[in-house]
């Protein structure tokens, strides 16, 4: 629960993907499907502006039988985006996205996006985490060291 996001990215790698604003969401559902992600990065010029995740699609775009092909993405992404630092640690930053419900928040360095980790990042790394360390007790209880 101590180790730094920056450990998890160095795992699962520091693929970001993103969209401008002025991308349909017909083509950020096909981002999102075409890399089996659950949400995507939205900048203008370089800076973020806001998050494009499966759960705005059913909330705001399904929910009011918008035209995904005619719509952007700035009119139904969310805008106040929670960021996570590369120092913060998995407990922190599992506890940060269990009181803002959020399952996808980019890691930032400064103004830099260096990453994107998801609830399952966190919570597959912990449960591998746990295998080794049952594998360890395991081992030294049966004389294995």
């Amino acid at each position: 629960m101590e180790t730094p996001i920056h450990d998890i990215l160095d795992l699962k790698g520091f693929e970001v993907c993103s969209l401008e604003p002025s991308n349909s969401v017909a083509e950020a559902v096909a981002l999102l499907n075409r890399k089996n992600i659950g949400s995507v990065i939205i900048l203008k010029e370089g800076k973020l502006v806001g998050l494009f995740s499966e759960r705005d699609v059913l909330r705001r775009v399904v929910e009011h039988e918008l035209n995904i092909h005619e719509t952007p993405v700035s009119k139904v992404m969310t805008t106040k985006v929670v960021v996570l630092t590369p120092t913060m640690t998995v407990g922190e930053s599992m506890k940060l996205m269990s009181e803002k419900r959020c399952r996808h928040l980019p890691v930032m360095e400064g103004e830099k996006i260096i990453g994107m980790v998801s609830t399952g990042d966190l919570t597959h790394y912990l449960a591998k985490n746990q295998e080794k360390h049952i594998t360890e007790l395991v081992n030294y209880i049966s004389g294995g060291y």
